[in-house]
């Protein structure tokens, strides 16, 4: 197996400022999703209310005209009658309040806010899903649903991959110098072993036994993926 050395990148002076104008680039996109997530709970939240009040008034009226006006309104600004996108963006309303200081991590997609709004009235950990990072704009909705069923009943779900996924893999030999202990290397490698990246790791005996004797318990938790 090959030896992979570590070494910095020489990159083309123009290249590089290219590549380094992406951060740039990417910052208008970033904000924009936070922004349209935010702008789209507000909607909901000001929809929810005036429909609070559009009830409030028919009760007293005797009548339905005001609750017919605002989906009259509502489907004229999104060009649909589906009954059913309105109670989405109502149910996103209701709960807007416990999803807004999530507002950075939340994908900025209306079925899946709906979703988060479902898990808020079902008391799930947003915001421990945010800290793990396991909740982000870029999280699918497939995800999302996952989170969820796992709060509802308990148990986490498998997650599945694609047959792609399962046999794309990268390899990658490290040598050390022989004056580094075994100790030294398993703290180079802590982080790295733990990523969930990491699907296989091969080593001597003596790192192995670094890494458990770091890790501790939390070494079980490396032991399915180790091989050597």
């Amino acid at each position: 197996m090959a030896i992979v050395k570590a070494r910095s990148r020489i990159l083309e002076a123009a290249f590089n400022r290219k590549l380094s104008k992406l951060e740039k680039d990417w910052q208008p996109v970033a904000e924009a999703a936070v922004a349209f997530a935010d702008a789209q709970l507000q909607f909901a939240r000001n929809l929810h209310e005036l429909w609070e009040e559009a009830r409030e008034l028919d009760k007293v009226a005797e009548t339905d005209e005001h609750k017919v006006a605002v989906k009259e309104k509502l489907q004229s600004l999104i060009n649909t009658t589906d009954e059913s996108v309105f109670s989405r963006w109502q149910t996103i309303g209701k709960f807007a309040d416990q999803l807004q200081p999530y507002t950075a991590s939340l994908p900025p997609v209306r079925d899946s806010l709906h979703l988060l709004a479902q898990a808020a009235k079902e008391k799930a950990p947003i915001g421990k899903w945010v800290k793990q990072h396991k909740l982000t704009p870029e999280t699918p909705f497939r995800e999302i649903k996952l989170l969820r069923t796992e709060v509802r009943t308990g148990k986490a779900e498998p997650r599945k991959k694609s047959k792609a996924a399962e046999h794309r893999t990268h390899s990658i030999t490290l040598s050390f110098d022989g004056e580094i202990s075994s100790n030294e290397i398993a703290k180079l490698l802590l982080e790295v072993v733990q990523s969930v990246s990491i699907v296989r790791i091969s080593s001597d005996s003596s790192i192995r036994q670094g890494l458990k004797s770091i890790m501790r318990a939390g070494f079980s938790a490396l032991e399915e993926k180790y091989h050597g």
